[in-house]
């Protein structure tokens, strides 16, 4: 029984992080297409680059921080993740690189050519099925009471 309520658990955790991450990357994919239609250029300047470690020891995520003019005339602000060959060739402080951005929404943004495949679209519907297989066998395991 409690091995039963356990993988229960285990079932709801696989179903909830693969619903947050396939909404997350679904949102993300949207915005690239969105930006793919009606996406404008701007010249933006590096204010600084931030460094995380990921899960990995020996992998690290990069952010630019990076202020550009959209067309309104109102300077923006953006975190765009990157790439470590991006980051390797705009490191050198106030740096210029190319920001795409929407017209209507210049938060939604991205460095120009940094684009991540949103493999949470893919990811998390899989650990939604291994979630939903693990609840459905605890849920038999706990209806026969062992």
């Amino acid at each position: 029984m409690k091995r039963a309520v356990i993988l229960l658990l285990a079932a709801l955790l696989c179903i909830a992080g693969g619903c947050y991450s396939a909404y997350f990357d679904i949102g993300q994919w949207l915005n690239q297409r969105q930006l793919d239609q009606q996406g404008l250029l701007a010249e933006g300047q590096v204010q600084s680059m931030i460094v995380t470690s990921s899960s990995s020891r020996h992998a690290k995520n990069f952010v630019a921080k990076v202020r550009y003019t959209p067309a309104d005339g109102k300077p923006m602000e953006v975190l765009l993740p990157i790439s470590d060959p991006f980051y390797q060739a705009h490191s050198q402080p106030a740096a210029k690189v190319m920001v795409h951005y929407l017209h209507d929404h210049p938060e939604i943004a991205e460095a120009q050519g940094e684009r991540r495949f949103p493999i949470g679209i893919i990811i998390g519907p899989v650990f939604v099925l291994i979630g939903l297989f693990l609840g459905l066998r605890s849920l038999l395991r706990l209806g026969r009471g062992f």
